[in-house]
This record gives C-alpha cells, structure tokens and sequence, in this order.
C-alpha cells in the first residue's frame, strides 16, 4: 500500500515533483503541516547529502531527524546553525538557545551588532527574533519560499546556508560569552 511517504519518494524520483502540480503541492503542504517525521527525515536526510559533497565536514554535523528542524552546533556553546521546514516555506538561522535569557540577548546583540555587513552578504531579508518575555530563544531567521520542485528548495536552502556560514561564522566565532546584555542598547525584534 502506498502512502503519502512512497508517492513523494516515488515522485522525487522520477523528478516530476513540481508545486506546481495542484495534487503534490497539496500532498507536500500535508505532509508538511502534519509534521510527517518519516518525510522531515528523508527531505534534512537529502539536504544533509547534498551539503556533503561540497563541504563534508560542515554538513556531517546536521543528523536528520524526523522533526521540522536540524542544526549544528558552531564553536560558542548555545549558538547553532539551523535549517528549518515551517507550513509554507523553509528556515535557515542561526539559533541562540539553552544558555539562559540573559546570555541569549547577549550573544544575539553582539552578532547584531555586525547587522550592516550581514545585509551586504545575505541576499535573503533576515528577521532578527531577540529573546523577550515569552522565550529564552534569539533567532536570526532568512525565509526561503517554496520553489518550482523540491530540489530546487534544498538547493536553495543550502545555498543561503552557506551565505550564512560566510556572514556569521566570524562573528560567532568572536563572542564574548561573558558581556552582559546590558552593556549593549536593547535591540527589539525586526
């Protein structure tokens, strides 16, 4: 018996899997906001795969999983590098989490502090979500629009990846752990 699993396999496959297509653009977009683990784990599985053959080394540490989002940790405890698949597009961020509100807000306003010579190296619009009252989390989200197929989509995915490997490694790799939030200007959410 099929489901909805074998039919996008079986579609991706034979590389007709267009959004276009009013049936698989339903199908993905179930599948998607149902939060199939199963699809979530072949679709970071192939990302991952594709990565890899440009830069072994940075891609072997995403592991799929069958949850909506995969990171890899960078050098500065609590910062990660994510991709992330949402009901109508996919993520990638650099993730700011476990490290408590105080150091989150920090390490976030650090990196925002750079916020120029990012804009002039992603070429995607960035949201920047500090940590507020309701979460300890900061997150500097780029949105990538669902595409013509999904390849296209992955390959899209991990071409802004490496736009933000270029923009936010040196920075990150620079923080100072130890400043705290309030020796910088508080900075709300874009």
């Amino acid at each position: 018996m099929l489901n909805n699993v074998n039919i996008i396999m079986i579609l991706q496959y034979c590389n007709i899997c267009l959004f276009d297509n009013s049936f698989m653009q339903c199908l993905l977009r179930d599948n998607m906001q149902s939060g199939d683990g199963d699809w979530n784990y072949l679709f970071w599985k192939d990302i991952i795969q594709i990565g890899e053959k440009s830069d072994f080394s940075f891609y072997s540490k995403f592991k799929p999983r069958r949850s909506k989002a995969i990171q890899a940790k960078t050098n500065t405890k609590g910062v990660f590098l994510c991709f992330r698949i949402r009901k109508n597009h996919g993520e990638v961020t650099v993730t700011i989490e476990n490290v408590g509100h105080s150091r989150s807000l920090s390490l976030f306003q650090q990196i925002r502090a750079s916020k120029v010579k990012f804009s002039e190296l992603i070429k995607k619009p960035l949201k920047w979500a500090p940590a507020n009252e309701r979460t300890a989390t900061s997150r500097i989200i780029a949105t990538v629009q669902f595409s013509s197929n999904i390849d296209s989509l992955k390959r899209e995915m991990i071409k802004t990846m490496e736009e933000y490997r270029l923009a936010f490694m040196p920075v990150i790799n620079q923080l100072d752990s130890n400043k705290p939030a309030s020796q910088f200007q508080h900075v709300g959410a874009d």
